[in-house]
């Protein structure tokens, strides 16, 4: 309590506190909130934001997309965080450290894929940069559609 007393604490959001004078982006305050909260990964950027993020689209989307553990899978839901329009949705499995680089690859096929072709490389390379296994797109590909498999298939074979 007497940190709050002293001044040294404060709330810079819901959910979110800090013991600096440090002021934040809307952009950084959403990644603490529904992407890394207290050191844990709860969530990804997703579509156009995840097409951005990967250099896969130049276009930087004015809405922020992402998809986080604590929002229905259905359609997920736009509001308005600190000026910024959010689209929040979730994703049927836990986005979590062991497989959220798995789910982004799946993501960014599913999302991504039909965008100029000279940057499709862009999805097998981030497979091959970061080692990820056969054995954890399986455990993932049950929740996607059969386009989506048959997509990641040609990503696949394209990662060697």
């Amino acid at each position: 309590q007497s940190l709050w007393r002293d001044g040294l604490a404060r709330r810079i959001e819901t959910g979110i506190y800090t013991l600096s004078q440090q002021e934040f982006t809307p952009g950084q305050l959403l990644a603490e909130k529904y992407i890394v909260r207290n050191c844990k990964r709860i969530g990804i950027y997703d579509s156009k934001s995840l097409a951005y993020e990967l250099g896969i689209s130049e276009e930087k989307p004015e809405t922020l997309y992402i998809m986080t553990n604590g929002e229905s899978c259905a359609h997920g839901r736009t509001l308005t965080i600190n000026g910024l329009p959010v689209h929040l949705r979730g994703h049927k499995a836990i986005i979590c450290e062991e497989n959220y680089k798995y789910i982004m690859a799946l993501e960014a096929v599913k999302y991504c894929w039909h965008f100029q072709s000279d940057k499709n490389d862009r999805i097998p390379g981030f497979i091959r940069k970061n080692g990820l296994s056969p054995e954890g797109f399986m455990k993932l590909l049950p929740y996607y559609s059969e386009n989506t498999k048959k997509q990641f298939a040609a990503v696949w074979r394209k990662r060697s």
